[in-house]
């Protein structure tokens, strides 16, 4: 292997072995970035001295409940990631709430590419529900505005579609279902896959 493949595997076994030992030397509570920075640094240098190498500090990032350690071996520049009490270090870190998000939007839109209506009302609590279950990615809704800005009537298109509650979803098939509707049932009435 070469020396550079060694280095990584060095450095990513270590972090992954090692990583935990942090909480019980450096313990207790939340550290400031230049503590967080300065504790990994001293466990990555030591997990790469016998490469004859050393790991220098980039710069430090607070986010999302860890400090980013963008940090430098060689040539090659890595980032890493410690948790604020000192406890974990890790290599790689994976945003779940950024991945639910892309599959909550790709599922809002098959469900409009599939024909799905969402009549709804801007007033209407549970209307407001089932937009909060798509998060961010409601803004790709098949949603359908029932309601006249002084909230005292409903717009023609609901009227002409005989829309009498909300929210009510209509599918291609011209069936419907009124209330809170789950993503399953939604998967199900579409054919769309169910966000993950």
């Amino acid at each position: 292997m070469g020396k550079k493949i060694i280095i990584i595997l060095v450095f990513v076994a270590g972090l992954v072995i090692g990583g935990a030992g942090f909480y019980s030397f450096y313990g207790g509570g939340g550290l400031s970035s230049e503590e967080a920075g300065k504790i990994a640094m001293d466990f990555i240098n030591k997990a790469i001295a016998e490469q004859n190498v050393t790991a220098s500090l980039v710069s430090i990032s607070e986010g999302s409940g860890v400090y980013k350690i963008h940090l430098k071996i060689e040539d090659k520049e890595y980032d890493s990631f410690i948790s604020k009490d000192g406890r974990y270090l890790f290599s790689t870190a994976f945003d779940l709430l950024a991945n639910q998000e892309a599959s909550l939007e790709n599922f809002a839109k098959c469900l409009t590419d599939n024909g799905a209506k969402f009549y709804g009302t801007f007033w209407c609590s549970h209307c407001k529900n089932q937009k909060e279950m798509f998060g961010q990615a409601a803004q790709y809704l098949p949603y359908i505005e029932c309601s006249t800005e002084d909230s005292q009537g409903q717009l023609d298109v609901c009227k002409d579609n005989n829309i009498t509650g909300y929210p009510t979803w209509e599918f291609a098939d011209g069936s419907r279902e009124s209330g809170e509707v789950s993503l399953e049932k939604l998967a199900e009435k579409t054919s769309c896959q169910l966000p993950q």
